[in-house]
C-alpha cells in the first residue's frame, strides 16, 4: 500500500539530564499521518518514506513508526502514527508542508 499526503514537518523536544546534571533539550523531527491511515499503519514498518519539498527530495528506508497522540472516538482511542525523520532533513523542513510518499510493508 502507498500513502501520498501533504504533511507538515513537526519538532518535539526530549529533555534529558546529562552527566553534569544539566537539563538538555534534544529535538526530534517527524511527520504525522492522518487518522484514516491508523488501521493500515498499526504494527507496521514503512519500507520507504520519500519526502519531497520545493528544494529537496529525500528517500529513507525502513522507517519506524510511533504513536504519541490519540484521537477519541467514543470510548475508543485511535492512535495517530508518526514517522521520525533525520535531524539534518528535519532542521531544513521544520514547519513546512511537504509531500510525503510512504510505502507500507
Amino acid at each position: 500500500m502507498i500513502i501520498k499526503e501533504e504533511l507538515k514537518v513537526r519538532v518535539k523536544y526530549n529533555v534529558k539530564v546529562n552527566s553534569k546534571g544539566e537539563r538538555v533539550k534534544y529535538p526530534y523531527y517527524f511527520v504525522t499521518f492522518p487518522i484514516e491511515y491508523s488501521k493500515d499503519l498499526e504494527n507496521k514498518e514503512l519500507k520507504s518514506l520519500m519526502i519531497v519539498s520545493n528544494e529537496d527530495k529525500v528517500e529513507l528506508k525502513n522507517v519506524k513508526l510511533f504513536s504519541m497522540e490519540y484521537y477519541k472516538r467514543g470510548e475508543e482511542k485511535v492512535p495517530y502514527y508518526s514517522a521520525v525523520i533525520p535531524k539534518e532533513v528535519g532542521e531544513k523542513l521544520v514547519g513546512k508542508k511537504v509531500l510525503v510518499i510512504a510505502e507500507i510493508e
